[in-house]
């Protein structure tokens, strides 16, 4: 249980009078429902007798099928191809099943909605799952239904919808037929008349999603990620499908706790194989991105000609996609000068900040008889231009390549296969291409060393890197105090092959893998490519943390893990309902689908939520990310931030006024990016942070973007200020937040200053946060700074006039002609999700300001080289005032990314 209080310590609590209504789903979330308003909410939590759990007060929708039939006021049944279809409640469960020859069941949900909806499904399926013509779909569409004229439910109330369906359809001259399998126009079963999205899976071990209900627009992901990777026959889970409001048709799974996540990679060859992977991660981004990956394909069953190196990047670490003005594989097979079967094999990836470029390693290898050839190449990627194939000067396989900024140094180790044992050697360059100073590198084991891969860690002098053997099909992990020092290898695998690391699959060899850490260095995220029982490669995704001096592999909660998505934008800002079928196509299969409960919740903004144990109770802060005003919307908190035991927990939950919050050591948790955890009990979807660690800045520093960032304090400029160094943190997406708060009744400010100077360069920063609706008083400074003569200042401020102009730009001294430059920005414009530009080279200085879907605000380009600063300087983000805000309010800035392309 949560917490157990007497009522006496209710009392001297002083509790609110009116307990909130809450939910807790079947993973013992707790759900509640408020109306955000740009302002932080606070909720005190007690165990008390006499409260219960109320899903329909609190979601968007709910139903957990607890009375003896279907619930009319929420569902229309209907049934296609047979009427032994089954649409039923038993025990407590939706039963839903087909009955063969082109049948099925479905439910409709009779709320309707536009965008931004999830609707959570907690189910089990049974009897043949593992069979493709068997159906578990979910859809969303408008208008009446088609393909259900002979089947609909024979009751009053569904005549009477039909009906009006019906003459909905004429009056708005949609066609109500049914579409059949083989007309080349649609769906077998019910689907909606009008644009609707499905999605589908085939047994479970098949997926597929529908733009609409033509079947020339099903897509399969490419590899499919399917239910197969996370459940089976008889076993429940959730799954989640969503309509956000950008148009994106998404399915996930939720609450999945296991040590393996699929990884969807488009396959140039369509065999979904892969066997050789490296992946580069930057928190700063290189191209926008934070994740890169080069990894080779393979057809198992076709020979070595099909294994090439492909670029990729992912913004999640688990969705990957083609870069722009790349044409998979990148690293081709040469034509052989001994036969067919040649191959290219062990990449690496690693971003050249010389040059600005990705270097993509890879070995050309082609062997008959006796004699092996190893060619060590490398391209380059600009961001839209892979370069032609360049010869490295090395030699060797399993090539590991890593960047020392401080020397400005290229390492490469590679494995040498002509010897006897294989010997890892190690170079160095300075461009990435000549390598030379080749030195031998022992490592701790007896076994014959296979394939390597070296990391950093953030905040260790140690490197680390990723082991396979000769003979010995585990992976492990191993350090050296330097980069010129030998390996010691771990003595207890990292991963064991012959681990359960999913229910589904067995493997029998790991190969080349990956590996980054998290940035406190305390997760290491990896990124297997594995041989399962069947022959088959596949790649996959998980991470180890260490426990008493020891690196192993370990379950983790993911609270959304990707199953497919696509684009569907014609359902944008349309009413729409949702779905649920089980059918079973020409064979009567009969599988059922067995539904639990359902929930549906609105998405598309992410508050902070703060779980703090106040000692007798547990306290909940809610804190926006955005200034939107949003009602009955759906909060969810970790189970495992509260420690609720069941569904049934009685809470009461009371509304908590803002003069009378409390606040001691607290634990964070922050929708974000898929791999960010830092505990690996908890979800890669939250954070938890304890108060003082460096989420937030710690004696006036902050690391951000791959650099500390010092906070200024006391009284000072700019406007005379005071300054707050606790006044800036991070959170779980990686976002700066700077504040102005009122602290006793002085008004105090933000101001981060850069640890690297910089002289040109591109400086570019993404702002979530609506900054023309700020108060006519506050200022926002994006800047290059060396003095009050030589400054690149971007502003957004009104300087305190109501109507004044909000945008700035200044080239100091701004007294200058042509050095300033001012805008304002149309109606209609908050300033959500734009993007601020300085461009600051030898010959101009342009300034460019866009809206988050790329349309110019403002561009202005001085060219009076007289004026340009010349010596380095560097980068300050400030908040700040004029005079107090007007409406007496605390003023929050998000940044969402800054990064800077140094000349």
């Amino acid at each position: 249980m949560l917490l157990i209080v007497s009522l006496l310590l209710l009392t001297s609590a002083g509790v609110a009078s009116a307990a909130l209504p809450y939910y807790i789903d079947p993973q013992q979330n707790l759900w509640l429902n408020i109306s955000m308003d740009g302002s932080t909410q606070y909720f005190n939590v007690y165990n008390a007798p006499g409260y219960s759990p109320n899903g329909d007060a609190v979601m968007w929708a709910y139903d957990n099928f607890s009375s003896s039939n279907l619930d009319t006021s929420k569902w229309t049944s209907y049934k296609k191809g047979s009427s032994k279809s089954t649409v039923a409640i038993k025990n407590g469960q939706l039963i839903l099943s087909g009955s063969g020859v082109t049948s099925s069941a479905n439910v409709v949900l009779n709320k309707p909605f536009t965008n931004g909806i999830e609707l959570a499904v907690n189910e089990t399926i049974s009897k043949g799952t593992g069979d493709v013509g068997t159906y578990t779909d979910a859809s969303f569409g408008s208008g009446p239904l088609a393909g259900v004229t002979n089947e609909v439910d024979l009751d009053l109330c569904h005549i009477v919808l039909y009906s009006l369906h019906r003459l909905i359809s004429i009056l708005r001259l949609d066609n109500l037929v049914d579409i059949g399998c083989n007309s080349g126009t649609g769906w077998w079963h019910t689907v909606f008349s009008t644009v609707d999205g499905s999605f589908q899976s085939q047994g479970i071990s098949r997926s597929i999603i529908w733009t609409n209900s033509s079947t020339s627009d099903a897509i399969m992901p490419n590899p499919g990620i399917t239910l197969s990777e996370y459940t089976g026959e008889n076993l429940p889970h959730t799954v989640a499908y969503s309509y956000d409001t950008y148009g994106n048709a998404n399915m996930s799974m939720l609450n999945v706790n296991q040590n393996r996540l699929p990884l969807s990679i488009p396959d140039p060859y369509g065999c979904n194989q892969f066997n050789h992977i490296a992946v580069y991660y930057n928190p700063s981004g290189v191209f926008g991105h934070n994740w890169w990956m080069l990894v080779t394909t393979i057809c198992t069953y076709s020979g070595s000609k099909y294994e090439n190196a492909c670029l990729y990047y992912s913004d999640d670490g688990l969705l990957w996609y083609v870069p722009p003005g790349v044409t998979n594989p990148i690293g081709k097979q040469i034509v052989s000068k001994y036969d067919s079967n040649v191959y290219g094999s062990d990449p690496d990836v690693v971003y050249n900040p010389a040059t600005g470029k990705l270097m993509c390693y890879y070995v050309i290898g082609d062997a008959t008889g006796n004699v092996n050839v190893e060619d060590l190449k490398v391209r380059t990627y600009d961001g839209n231009t892979v370069s032609p194939e360049m010869k490295v000067i090395a030699h060797g396989v399993a090539t590991t390549v890593l960047y020392d900024n401080t020397a400005g140094t290229f390492y490469i180790w590679t494995v040498d296969n002509d010897s006897n044992p294989n010997v890892i050697y190690r170079y160095t360059s300075t461009d990435g291409i000549n390598f030379s100073n080749k030195q031998v590198v022992g490592q701790s084991s007896d076994c014959e060393p296979y394939h390597v891969k070296v990391i950093n860690r953030p905040g260790d002098s140690k490197l680390y890197a990723l082991f396979t053997f000769k003979g010995n099909d585990d992976l492990y992990i191993a350090t050296a105090n330097k980069y010129t020092d030998n390996f010691t290898i771990q003595n207890s695998p990292l991963l064991q092959v012959d681990d359960s690391s999913s229910i589904t699959h067995k493997n029998i060899e790991f190969s080349c893998s990956a590996g980054t850490f998290n940035d406190d260095g305390n997760i290491l995220k990896l990124w297997i490519t594995a041989k399962d029982i069947n022959g088959v490669w596949n790649a996959f995704y998980t991470q180890a943390t260490q426990a008493n001096g020891i690196w192993k592999v370990g379950n983790f909660t993911t609270l959304h893990a990707p199953v497919m998505t696509v684009k569907n934008e014609q359902c944008l800002n349309t009413p729409k309902q949702w779905m649920l079928s089980q059918g079973d196509y020409v064979n009567n299969k009969g599988v059922i689908r067995k539904i639990n409960e359902i929930w549906g919740y609105k998405i598309g903004h992410t508050p902070k939520v703060k779980v703090t144990n106040m000692g007798t109770y547990m306290q909940i802060e809610v804190v926006p990310t955005d200034y939107q005003k949003v009602t009955d919307y759906q909060v969810m908190i970790p189970a495992s931030f509260l420690n609720l035991s069941s569904q049934i927990d009685s809470l009461d939950i009371e509304p908590v006024p803002p003069d009378s919050k409390n606040t001691t050591s607290s634990q964070v948790m922050a929708s974000a990016s898929l791999l960010n955890s830092s505990s690996h009990n908890d979800s890669p979807d939250i954070e938890r942070v304890q108060a003082g660690t460096d989420t937030s800045s710690s004696k006036g520093v902050i690391n951000w973007k791959g650099q500390n960032w010092y906070l200024t304090g006391g009284k000072a400029n700019p406007g005379n200020n005071y300054w707050n160094t606790s006044g800036a943190w991070i959170d779980n997406q990686d976002r700066m937040h700077l504040t102005v708060v009122n602290n006793n009744s002085k008004w105090e400010c933000t101001m981060l200053n850069s640890q690297y100077t910089y002289c040109y360069g591109t400086f570019t920063w993404t702002v979530a946060s609506p900054v023309y609706t700020f108060d006519k008083n506050s200022v926002v400074g994006l800047c290059t700074y060396l003095d009050d003569n030589n400054a690149l200042n971007l502003g957004i401020s009104r300087w305190g006039d109501h109507n004044g102009n909000q945008l700035w730009y200044f080239i100091e001294p701004s007294i200058i002609k042509g050095n300033s430059k001012a805008y304002g920005v149309p109606p209609g414009i908050e300033g959500t999700n734009t993007t601020y530009r300085i461009e600051w080279k030898p010959n101009y200085i342009r300034f460019t300001s866009t809206k988050a879907d790329g349309t110019v605000i403002a561009d202005y380009t001085n060219t009076n080289i007289s004026t340009i600063p010349k010596e380095p300087e560097n980068v300050i983000m400030n908040l700040w005032l004029v005079d107090p805000p007007s409406d007496g309010k605390n003023i929050e800035l998000i940044l969402s990314n800054f990064t800077v392309v140094d000349e």
